[in-house]
């Protein structure tokens, strides 16, 4: 007999209400996920141990009522566990402190989120050249600023959301550039008027950016990075609408760290190990499990 009803692989957002739902319906479920705590990237909890950049930097996070309803919920959670196999019987073996466990279920739920995607240029392994999402847990989780001066490039939300943090924990952004031009942004809003929350959070953003008064550089890319007496030198590149750098005058911009994102790829780890059947979305960002109308995979 299995072990659990569901077992909910991902303590992101998502992977911690499908596993409240499946136990409010009285089922018997085990989370996993290889972070202290639930919240996934975008709701990341802060590192307590760890003093915040400023006083109110870290006064109320958004996913504290995550963690507060999956803490008092009948999900057994299993937190720093790395799951490494999983079978096609939905046999879970998974690392932790302890060491190797395993467990079945009758049911796998895979909420494993996305990978951030970077494009590589010339000198993007120089040290001091960061992902945007590898700055997200620097200033959410650990409470520390990328660097003294940043430039943040690439394409996507998080461009304004490591920026804005990074000015309210007291740093410098040198400058952002945007691969998108402001026709992007535009197309973008009937979608975001779906979600006035999540619109008003970017507003929020763009407005502490507008503030610090933060150069925007629509249009721009990164083309090279070399490390110069005093940090970074980037070479910013205009391109055209697929991101792609043409002609026209180059610009560049010395900073202490270069915070750099060209997107987000869809972890599909689990659901490949299983054989699912996948198809390529350019819209999702790469390959996706094929799933039915209730999220059923092949």
């Amino acid at each position: 007999m299995p072990d659990f009803d569901v077992l909910v692989l991902g303590g992101g957002p998502a992977g911690v209400n499908a596993a409240l739902a499946a136990s409010a319906a009285g089922l018997k479920v085990a989370l996993f996920d290889e972070n202290t705590a639930a919240g996934g990237q975008v709701y990341r909890a802060p590192v307590s141990a760890v003093a915040p950049l400023t006083a109110d930097w870290q006064a109320q996070q958004p996913g504290d009522t995550l963690r507060r309803e999956l803490a008092q919920s009948a999900v057994i959670t299993y937190f720093n566990h790395v799951v490494w196999a999983v079978t096609a019987d939905y046999r879970v073996d998974a690392a932790g402190a302890a060491g190797p466990m395993h467990c079945t279920g009758r049911a796998l739920i895979v909420a494993t989120g996305t990978t951030e995607r970077i494009v590589p240029f010339d000198g993007w392994t120089t040290p001091g050249v960061i992902g945007l999402a590898a700055a997200t847990i620097l200033l959410k989780s650990q409470g520390i600023l990328p660097g003294r001066s940043t430039l943040v490039a690439g394409c996507g939300p998080l461009l304004a959301a490591v920026a804005a943090k990074t000015i309210e924990g007291g740093g410098k952004v040198e400058a952002i550039a945007d691969m998108a031009g402001l026709d992007d942004w535009a197309r973008t809003l009937p979608a975001m008027m779906s979600r006035p929350d999540l619109m008003r959070e970017g507003f929020h953003w763009w407005h502490e950016i507008s503030r610090a008064g933060v150069p925007i550089l629509s249009r721009r890319t990164i083309v090279k990075v070399e490390q110069v007496h005093d940090g970074l030198r980037a070479t910013l590149a205009p391109c055209d609408s697929a991101g792609r750098p043409v002609s026209g005058k180059r610009r560049s911009v010395v900073a202490d760290c270069i915070a750099v994102g060209h997107g987000l790829s869809p972890s599909t780890e689990i659901t490949r190990l299983l054989r699912a059947e996948h198809r390529y979305s350019r819209q999702a960002g790469g390959w996706i499990a094929v799933a039915d109308m209730d999220g059923r995979t092949s």
